[in-house]
C-alpha cells in the first residue's frame, strides 16, 4: 500500500504524443519568434495581436506535424520536469541568440516602419 503510494506521487510517465526536446526546441523557438513579430505589428487591439499570434501557432504546429493537444500535453509535461525544461530552454535561447547574430552581421540601417535590408 505504502509503495503505491509513493508510486502515485511520483512525476507522472511521459505521454504517448510526447514531443521530443529537438523538435520541441524548433517550435518554442518558431514561437518566441512569432511572439516577437507580432509586437511589432501595428495591430488596433490586443484581441487582433492574440488573433495572429494563434494564427502563427498553429501553422508552426503543422509545419511540425504536431497538433495542439500533443503541444499542451507535452509542453505540461516538461513543465513538470523542470531540468529538461531547462535544457530546452536554453537551447531556444541559444538558437535565438544564433539567429540574432546572424541578422545583425547582414543588417544595413534600418528606419522606422521600414522592412529591414540586408546585404
Amino acid at each position: 500500500m505504502i509503495t503505491l503510494l509513493f508510486a502515485s506521487c511520483g512525476k507522472p510517465d511521459a505521454p504517448d504524443n510526447l514531443i521530443d526536446e529537438s523538435t520541441m526546441v524548433n517550435i518554442l523557438t518558431e514561437l518566441q519568434l512569432a511572439e516577437s513579430e507580432v509586437g511589432r505589428l501595428s495591430l488596433q487591439s490586443y484581441d487582433s495581436a492574440v488573433v495572429a499570434f494563434q494564427f502563427s501557432k498553429a501553422e508552426t504546429l503543422k509545419k511540425y506535424g504536431v497538433d495542439s493537444l500533443a503541444y499542451i500535453t507535452s509542453y505540461n509535461y516538461y513543465g513538470e520536469h523542470p531540468r529538461e525544461f531547462s535544457f530546452i530552454f536554453q537551447d531556444v535561447e541559444a538558437r535565438l541568440k544564433e539567429l540574432e547574430d546572424q541578422q545583425k552581421g547582414g543588417r544595413i540601417e534600418r528606419k522606422e516602419n521600414e522592412r529591414p535590408t540586408y546585404e
